[in-house]
């Protein structure tokens, strides 16, 4: 897939991980099914936080972890505040790289690989614990939204979508 079309497919992904966002009550970033997992609140911050560090390794080649983000009162709407703006800058400023930039293989923390692939594996991390995030509103009694799509129209999308 081309780095227009894959970045349009996270743009997706993404669209999907706020509609589960939603669906979690105000009350609820603190839960976890078991003591020894994540938060809802670490889930969705743990997906930022990923996004972050790959698109930022990628454009700088230094692998630094992004700093903690903070609890807050207002948990919900802060988070999903930032899903939006970090996902709308990653795929702002990967969309201007060259292509011979996103594609050259380079070393990274997951191994040698390209830009391409590095997109790949945040996008299988952010639905990853989308899968967790799925079974923890199952949990709390809540039916998650359906993750089926028209794919077709993933490609029709106009690139200022969001």
């Amino acid at each position: 897939m081309d780095k227009k079309n894959m970045l349009r497919y996270w743009r997706n992904v993404r669209r999907l991980t706020l509609k589960l966002l939603d669906e979690f009550p105000a009350d609820s970033f603190d839960f976890r099914p078991a003591p020894e997992i994540m938060t809802v609140s670490q889930l969705f911050k743990h997906i930022i936080q990923v996004e972050i560090y790959i698109r930022e390794g990628f454009l700088t080649d230094e692998w630094k972890q992004p700093p903690e983000m903070t609890h807050n009162l207002f948990e919900k709407e802060m988070i999903r505040d930032k899903l939006k703006l970090e996902n709308r800058k990653t795929i702002e400023l990967l969309s201007e790289e060259p292509d011979g930039r996103f594609m050259k293989v380079r070393p990274t923390p997951f191994g040698e690989l390209s830009g391409e692939i590095l997109i790949q594996v945040a996008i299988d991390e952010e639905i990853h614990h989308r899968g967790n995030l799925y079974t923890y509103l199952r949990c709390l009694g809540k039916v998650p939204p359906q993750m089926i799509h028209d794919y077709g129209d993933i490609l029709k999308e106009s690139d200022n979508d969001q």
